[in-house]
């Protein structure tokens, strides 16, 4: 049985969909304890992982088309981390 990090979306089951949601809230948490903690690099990198993760799952393979403003909006969002600090 493969991994739901090596399916399309399309051959996911909702054991594969569990996973999915458990991993988010693992990575949610992480960025919490991140940002408590002050971890800057780590901030901007949780945030970047999600946001590429969220777009991978909700554009399919079009998210190479827009894999430009993508990188736009995870800038747009690290500068709004740069600019709290």
């Amino acid at each position: 049985m493969n991994s739901w990090t090596d399916k399309n979306i399309k051959d996911l089951n909702l054991d594969d969909k569990m996973e999915m949601i458990e991993a988010f809230s693992n990575s949610l948490a992480e960025f919490y304890l991140a940002s408590s903690s002050g971890d800057k690099k780590a901030v901007e990198f949780i945030a970047r992982t999600l946001i590429e993760t969220f777009s991978i799952i909700i554009m399919g393979e079009d998210v190479v088309e827009f894999e430009s403003k993508i990188s736009e909006i995870e800038n747009n969002l690290n500068n709004s981390f740069k600019a709290e600090a």
